[in-house]
C-alpha cells in the first residue's frame, strides 16, 4: 500500500480488505477465489499528510488500521514494513521511527507487529526471490549507509540468480525521463548503481518496481 495518509474513508476501505482473514474475490473468469490475509503488509511510502507526527500517525494511519483489524486475535499476528516518502521525512523520520522501526511503547501497529530497525530493509521470500525496500529520503537519493547495507546482503545472504523485489517510494525512472523531455536533469544514478553494480555483480537481478508517490 502507498500514499495512505489522504483521509479516513479510502484509507479504512483499503485497511479493512487487508485486514479480513479471508477475502473472497472473482477472478476475469468469474471463478471465487478464497484469499488469506497476507503475513507481510508492506507500506510503500507517504504514509501521513500533510507533515508528520505523533499525533498525525496515529489519526491518519494507526487509527484506521485498528478500527479495520477489529477485536481479531489470531494466534500468528502478521508482520508489516515500511519506506517512508517524502512527507514521512518532514519532521527529520522522528515520528516516523517511533512507529515503525523502534521498540518504544511495543512493536504492535493495530494488529500488525512490526520488526525492521531501519528505514529500509530485505526480506527473504520463498523461490529464491527478495523484497528490497529503499528508503530515497527527501529528493530519491540512497545514502551510502543504506548503499552498504545491501551490498552486505547480496554478498553474504543472496546468491547467483536471485530475484528481487524492488520497492521504492517515488518512481525516480518516470521523472528521470520527464526531466528529460524538459531539457532537465533528475538523478537516477543511485538507484543504477544499486542495480547494476550492486545486486548485479553478485549475479542478482531485479525483476520487479513498486513505488507509490503518484496517488494512483
Amino acid at each position: 500500500m502507498c500514499d495512505t495518509g489522504d483521509g479516513w474513508n479510502p484509507t479504512y476501505s483499503v485497511a479493512y480488505a487487508t485486514a479480513q482473514p479471508v477475502l473472497k474475490v472473482k477472478d476475469t473468469k468469474g471463478a471465487v477465489l478464497t484469499l488469506p490475509r497476507a503475513d507481510v503488509l508492506l507500506f510503500g511510502g507517504d504514509e501521513v499528510y500533510p507533515a508528520p507526527s505523533r499525533e498525525e500517525y496515529q489519526r491518519r494511519l494507526v487509527a484506521p488500521f485498528t478500527k479495520a483489524f477489529g477485536d481479531q486475535r489470531p494466534s500468528e499476528h502478521p508482520q508489516v514494513f515500511a519506506i517512508p516518502g517524502n512527507h514521512d521525512w518532514y519532521d527529520g523520520l522522528n515520528a516516523f521511527s517511533r512507529l515503525f522501526c523502534s521498540g518504544v511503547g511495543g512493536r504492535r501497529f493495530a494488529g500488525w507487529y512490526s520488526r525492521q530497525q531501519r528505514s529500509y530493509f530485505a526480506l527473504q521470500l520463498p523461490g529464491n526471490w527478495w523484497l528490497l525496500g529503499c528508503d530515497g529520503q527527501l529528493q530519491g537519493d540512497l545514502d551510502t549507509g543504506q548503499i552498504e547495507y545491501f551490498r552486505t546482503i547480496a554478498r553474504h545472504r543472496m546468491k547467483s540468480g536471485d530475484k528481487v523485489l524492488l520497492c521504492l517510494s517515488v518512481p525516480v525512472w518516470t521523472y528521470a525521463h520527464k526531466y528529460r523531455d524538459m531539457g532537465r536533469e533528475f538523478d537516477e544514478t543511485d538507484l543504477l548503481y544499486l542495480r547494476d553494480e550492486v545486486l548485479g555483480r553478485e549475479g542478482v537481478e531485479v525483476k520487479v518496481y513498486l513505488t507509490g508517490d503518484l496517488h494512483y
